[in-house]
Parts: C-alpha cells; sequence; structure tokens
C-alpha cells in the first residue's frame, strides 16, 4: 500500500525506505566530497579541516549505516574511521574511501532490487 491510498499518509514501512533512500543519496554525496578531498590530500591531511570532515563523514556512516540494516556499510566507515584516528597516511585512506564507496554502491543495489530506484 502506498501512502495515496492510505489517505496520503506513509505506512511505517514506506517511511522506513523513504529515510534509506535519503540516507544512501547523502552518503554518495559525502563520499564523494571525500574521495575528492583526499585525492589532493598532503602530508597535513590530519587535523586539517578535509581531514576532521573526512572523520566526521566515516563516523555518521558508521553508525547511520547501522542503524539502517546497511552493515557491510557501516563496518567499511568503521575502518576508514578507525584508519583516520590511527593517522594511517593518506594512501591508505584513500584505499578505504574506496572500499566504503563501493559498499554505499551494494547498499544501494540491494535497496533498489528491494524497492525500486534511488537517484545519485
Amino acid at each position: 500500500m502506498d501512502a495515496t491510498a492510505n489517505g496520503g499518509r506513509e505506512t511505517k514501512q514506506e517511511k522506513i525506505r523513504r529515510l534509506q533512500r535519503e540516507f544512501i543519496e547523502s552518503a554518495l554525496s559525502e563520499v564523494g566530497a571525500v574521495r575528492g578531498q583526499l585525492e589532493v590530500a598532503q602530508d597535513d591531511f590530519h587535523g586539517s579541516e578535509a581531514g576532521e570532515h573526512l572523520r566526521k563523514v566515516a563516523h555518521d556512516l558508521r553508525g547511520c549505516g547501522a542503524a539502517y540494516g546497511f552493515m557491510a556499510l557501516g563496518e567499511a566507515a568503521g575502518k576508514l574511521e578507525d584508519s583516520y584516528r590511527g593517522e594511517d597516511a593518506a594512501d591508505v585512506l584513500k584505499g578505504l574511501a574506496i572500499e566504503l564507496e563501493q559498499a554505499v554502491g551494494r547498499a544501494k543495489a540491494a535497496l533498489e532490487q528491494a524497492v525500486g530506484s534511488v537517484s545519485g
């Protein structure tokens, strides 16, 4: 049943799917921004504004990914966050950001298979 068939109100399942779609769209955008920042990263990346953005994005995706049921995405984000906190080199972070981007892509594909198209 969709919202129009339910008197204009979303069902609980529809709301969850909408929130999952919005999360994936946001994750795609955020991970793309992080990857762009890492491409131009210098030795002083840790503690920089770009580095803190990476840490925040990874932290948020770690928690929200798991909360929305995208466990592999949450785990990939956790690896990136832990690596940043451990002050790993930018090349290591780049590889983990690619893994995170791939995890977001897999989550998007799984969601699309379950409910239909997700933009991005």
